[in-house]
């Protein structure tokens, strides 16, 4: 598998960002391109203080730490092509410490552009931030300490699809999917996948009550473990399935459907069967979606169960899912960050995602709320795996407050046999059991500060008794807009992480500054 240079997810999605602006500026006038452009360039400079950097109660070393952070956050709009991308390097020196400095990037981008009006467009994403390697290991709540058991992943997906009528009767979707992931440091999180879809189903019409469709597709995923002798195997699936649905009611929607697919995922060898299903979904007002299915398969079944609303100040999600989950970062699917619910709450107040997109970001940096928060913080496994999850999120916000919470659980297992020559987790325990609880509370104490209060929660179990671990954080901060496109912040925490191989307890005092241009 070829290496994938650590700043090309950066890179690609700024050449995607180019294409659509060049689309934008095709698509009117200046003056009409530019209405729906906003490029915002940044630069956040952090001092902590901290008693516990390499997170090790044993052989404690207080440090100075500093973080420069440049970056950019980018939002586009056009009849043809919508962007949001956010990008920043960090860079980390530490002073009173013999650590070396070192760097990581953050991004998080989606590209949605259309090549050839009405047919052909090009969908994408790209993602790149810290993640846990084990489970069982050491966990930390800020990536400017010292934490062997972490490391930087990236992953970009690229997806060309083609959309169209077939006469009156029907249209049609057909998708390539490429993904590429990679993980600094180990070979366990590199995976390529590799996907087509073909989906036609009829039109709709106001007056039909029933509706078909035929699916069909194929996906493969190699790991860079998997090469040579040994090691892990590659996946692949391919199905084919035909369904109906009926709409007895303008707010119900209730479907089955059956077909055929082949995998290996369960088996070391390509294996043959029957799969089928039934979905629905109630949509009773605009404000109120829930949404059900199951599906048959031999590899073990899998549904999917979730329910939002949304009222003027606060929004709800609940979700229950089983899955099956490609080799690489296990967990990270389906979380919901603070940056999810309130823009999920604040759907009503503005429908536009672009700008939606810039009111969450600008709402979340007055009331000092992070962006990326979640509550359990996942892991990278070798081979595929099953999944099962439940999460209830919640959002509310007030004249002066503003308050986000989530509590989740999930069980990864193995599926298929153990391959040989290869160490993760799942290697040395049959399940992984998370549990994880995060709130926050920001209360405006002007029109340009506010006081804000956090705390989290999350345990980690296997079959044995040495694997467990758990890890509790406050952090209270103080934020204000000290300038027209400047903010600083305060931030005192407090952390204790219980393991029986590696415990810690942290401190520290944050003082951060960020200025927009």
């Amino acid at each position: 598998m070829p290496k994938w240079p650590e700043a090309a997810p950066a890179f690609l999605s700024l050449g995607l960002v180019l294409c659509c602006a060049g689309a934008e500026a095709q698509s009117g006038t200046p003056d009409e391109a530019r209405t729906g452009l906003s490029i915002v360039p940044k630069l956040s400079l952090s001092q902590m203080v901290t008693d516990n950097l390499r997170v090790d109660d044993r052989n404690k070393d207080a440090a100075l730490a500093t973080t420069l952070a440049p970056g950019i956050s980018l939002s586009l709009q056009s009849p043809r092509a919508r962007v949001l991308l956010d990008y920043s390097l960090n860079a980390m020196l530490y002073a009173k410490s013999e650590q070396k400095r070192r760097t990581s990037n953050s991004l998080n981008a989606n590209a949605n552009i259309e090549l050839l009006e009405n047919w052909l467009s090009l969908e994408a994403r790209a993602l790149v931030g810290q993640q846990a390697i084990s489970a069982f290991g050491t966990v930390t709540s800020s990536d400017a300490l010292v934490n062997e058991n972490q490391t930087e992943l990236r992953s970009l997906t690229v997806s060309p699809v083609m959309r169209g009528r077939v006469s009156s009767l029907a249209t049609y979707e057909l998708r390539g999917t490429a993904t590429e992931t990679r993980a600094k440091g180990t070979a366990a999180g590199d995976t390529s996948g590799r996907g087509a879809s073909l989906r036609v189903e009829s039109l709709d019409g106001a007056q039909r009550r029933f509706s078909w469709y035929v699916n069909a597709l194929t996906q493969r995923n190699e790991s860079s473990a998997s090469l040579g002798s040994g090691g892990v195997r590659d996946t692949s699936t391919s199905s084919a399935l035909a369904g109906l649905r009926w709409r007895p009611d303008v707010d119900w929607v209730l479907g089955g459907f059956a077909g055929g697919e082949r995998s290996n995922l369960a088996a070391v060898k390509q294996t043959a069967g029957a799969t089928y299903g039934i979905d629905g979904s109630w949509t009773p007002t605009p404000r109120t979606v829930a949404q059900a299915s199951w599906q048959h398969h031999s590899y073990g079944d899998s549904h999917s169960l979730s329910l939002e609303h949304r009222m003027s100040r606060t929004a709800l999600r609940l979700s229950d899912s089983a899955t099956a989950v490609a080799p690489g970062a296990n967990g990270a699917a389906g979380r919901l960050t603070n940056y999810d619910l309130l823009f999920l709450q604040f759907a009503s107040a503005e429908p536009d995602p672009v700008k939606r997109d810039l009111f969450v970001r600008a709402f979340l940096q007055a009331n000092g709320l992070a962006a990326d928060a979640v509550t359990t913080t996942g892991f990278i496994s070798a081979g595929a795996t099953r999944l099962r999850r439940q999460e209830a999120s919640m959002s509310w916000t007030g004249i002066r407050a503003t308050l986000t919470g989530s509590i989740n659980q999930s069980q990864t297992r193995r599926l298929g046999p153990q391959d040989s020559g290869v160490v993760d987790d799942l290697s040395g325990s049959g399940v992984v059991k998370q549990l994880g609880l995060a709130g926050n509370l920001s209360y405006r104490l002007t029109a340009d500060s506010s006081a804000s209060l956090s705390g989290s929660y999350q345990r980690t179990r296997g079959d044995l008794g040495t694997q467990s671990t758990s890890m509790k954080s406050i952090l209270a901060g103080w934020n204000a807009r000290l300038g027209r496109r400047t903010t600083g912040m305060v931030n005192l925490r407090h952390t204790q992480f219980a393991s029986s191989i590696k415990p810690y307890r942290e401190n520290a005092v944050i003082v951060t500054l960020v200025q927009q241009f």
